[in-house]
Order: structure tokens, then sequence, then C-alpha cells
């Protein structure tokens, strides 16, 4: 909309509201992080929103036909449907992300050393909210600094690559 402001509080943990041109929405998140609700400042349910487990739309209502946050409590592209999960960038209509992992993955759970899939392919029981890591017994703390998630790796008894050569391939050893 022409001349239209919209602005956005967040938590650490998500978005918590939006306001357009003075008038502010509360989101509430479904079980799973995905904008179920919005509602007026009152309490009153104001538009709806439900997803597959993938993230594809399966009904949008009200005022959350007109928000940009919508799967996982992310920011959703309104153009291409791809949702910015922080370090990558997904498209719930296929399923995957667009691009590699950065975290290898872990031998003890073969899913997860597939790079592009979501939720290790199991997107009813497991997310990835950052998309890096969808199994929380296989992830490290997020934002540590490497020497921590390597001490958490071996205190895991995980898998350590090491990253050698131009081509980026991996040993590692448990």
């Amino acid at each position: 909309m022409a001349g239209t402001t919209t602005l956005y509080a967040n938590a650490p943990d998500g978005p918590l509201a939006q306001s357009v041109s003075g008038t502010v929405r509360v989101f509430e998140p479904n079980l799973h992080g995905d904008l179920a609700v919005m509602a007026s400042t009152a309490g009153a349910a104001t538009g709806t929103a439900a997803y597959s487990p993938w993230g594809q739309k399966l009904s949008v209502t009200g005022d959350a036909t007109a928000t940009v946050i919508g799967f996982q409590s992310q920011y959703t592209d309104p153009d291409t449907g791809l949702v910015d999960m922080g370090a990558r960038t997904y498209d719930p209509a296929q399923g995957r992300f667009t691009t590699r992992d950065s975290v290898f993955g872990d031998p003890r759970s073969p899913w997860s050393l597939n790079q592009f899939v979501y939720g290790e392919d199991n997107p009813v029981t497991l997310n990835d909210p950052d998309g890096k890591c969808a199994d929380p017994s296989m992830c490290p703390p997020p934002g540590e600094p490497r020497s921590v998630v390597k001490t958490w790796q071996r205190l895991m008894g995980g898998w350590e690559s090491t990253n050698t050569g131009s081509r980026g391939s991996h040993t590692g050893s448990w």
C-alpha cells in the first residue's frame, strides 16, 4: 500500500506484533511456532493462518493476509514464498532449503547428512528454527563460539569434522 508504514516489534525468540499506520496487531504462534492468529491489543482475533508441516499456506484470513510473518513466525517473501530462517532461505513448496547447511550433520542421524533437508525430513516432530540444526539433542547451543561448539561435540560424543582443501572435503573422527 502506498503511504503505509509497517513497524514490527520483536523479542529474542521471534516477532511479537506489527503496527500498520498506527494499528497494532499481536502475533500468536501455534505449538510449531507458526503464525496462527493475529489479534487486536484487546485480544480479539483479527486474522488466522494455517500451514502444512512443510510450511505451505493452507488458509489465511483477515489481517494475516497482509503480514509477511508466517511459517515458524519467520519473514516470508510475499513474491516468492521463500522463508528467511536466519542462516538460510527455505522453500515450503519443495520442503527444502535453497542452500546447503553449514553444519555438516551427524552420522548417528542419517537424515542430518542431507544438507538441504528441513527438519531431518520429519516436519511433524522436528523443526529447524534457524536453518542450522533440527534435532535439539544433536545441536550445539545457538550462537556459541567455535571452541564451545567443539567442546559440546566432544562431550556429546559427536562427530568432529574438519574442512580440508578448497573443495571442502570432510574428514572426521569419533
